[in-house]
């Protein structure tokens, strides 16, 4: 293409941070780690904006989280709305996957 545009090469994806963390919510709700079901939101939300990033080859990924754990999974402490009663859950594979959407939306 030596430096022209190729429109037909050209995709647009209505995806922002929000779906990021809908998609970080519903994972969560999956595993069923004992969120606030109040505070499900701001949780999915803190944990992709602190502990999310992108990862070159998801299998090898997915390997490195299942052959060392400990060093991988990190923990999350949040505080009740409520009743102001602390809650930790872990966060193990939401870590990469969130922000592959933008890669494979589908």
């Amino acid at each position: 293409a030596e430096g022209y545009v190729i429109g037909s090469c050209i995709k647009h994806i209505p995806i922002a941070g929000r779906d990021i963390t809908y998609f970080i919510q519903q994972l969560l709700r999956e595993r069923e780690v004992g969120i606030p079901p109040e505070q499900s939101l701001e949780t999915a939300k803190a944990i992709k904006e602190k502990y999310c990033y992108i990862c070159p080859d998801i299998v090898k990924e997915f390997a490195k989280y299942d052959g060392d754990p400990r060093k991988w999974i990190k923990q999350y402490t949040g505080i009740n709305a409520i009743n102001k009663t602390k809650f930790v859950i872990d966060v193990g594979y939401e870590r990469f996957l969130g922000p592959e959407i933008f890669f494979h939306p589908e």
